[in-house]
């Protein structure tokens, strides 16, 4: 999972996040993959979509890679769940520094009202399934739940296709981990 997630990330390699995507959908929720030619294309997996009402990606955090990783994984799982896809309704309220490498209290201050809702309507009243692709210490996903939230959503439930171990209360003596986390 490591090397895929940074092969997408680090590669110019949007096709990658998808077929992340349909891992996500199989593991996650049963979804079988079959072929479209030569696309693979996830099996919709009957009453998966009770739970939620749409999907929402974590914004990218920026412009340089050219897609959004999150957002590219959340197609096949959209099409697994039988429900829709608001890649717009989440936005930036300002850029922020890469989480990778911050302690743990300066990756919440960070994210801090980070995140907007766009568009109140697609997510007011909703079970929203927000997808990103790691989640570290889950300051990113809380920020965007929070967004969510005051915007109307009934609940959210965030969802990732991989974890990053980090030590939130190290000894005394050991400093926090500065440096990218080794995923």
């Amino acid at each position: 999972m490591r090397r895929g997630i940074l092969h997408t990330k680090y590669h110019a390699a949007p096709w990658a996040a998808v077929e992340l995507g349909l891992w996500l959908a199989k593991l996650a929720f049963g979804s079988e993959m079959h072929m479209a030619g030569a696309e693979p294309v996830p099996e919709l997996v009957e009453g998966m979509s009770l739970g939620y009402d749409c999907i929402v990606p974590v914004p990218a955090s920026g412009r340089a890679r050219g897609y959004n990783v999150p957002q590219l994984m959340a197609v096949p799982l959209a099409r697994a769940l039988g429900i829709p896809l608001y890649p717009k309704a989440l936005g930036r309220t300002r850029a922020k520094r890469h989480q990778a490498g911050l302690p743990f209290e300066q990756r919440l201050a960070n994210v801090a009202g980070a995140f907007r809702v766009t568009d109140t309507e697609l997510v007011e009243g909703r079970k929203v399934l927000l997808v990103d692709d790691v989640i570290t210490t889950g300051a990113t996903a809380a920020a965007c739940t929070q967004a969510l939230l005051a915007a109307g959503a009934e609940s959210v439930f965030a969802i990732a296709l991989a974890t990053v171990e980090f030590e939130m209360f190290p000894a005394r003596d050991q400093p926090l981990q500065e440096n990218e986390p080794d995923f």
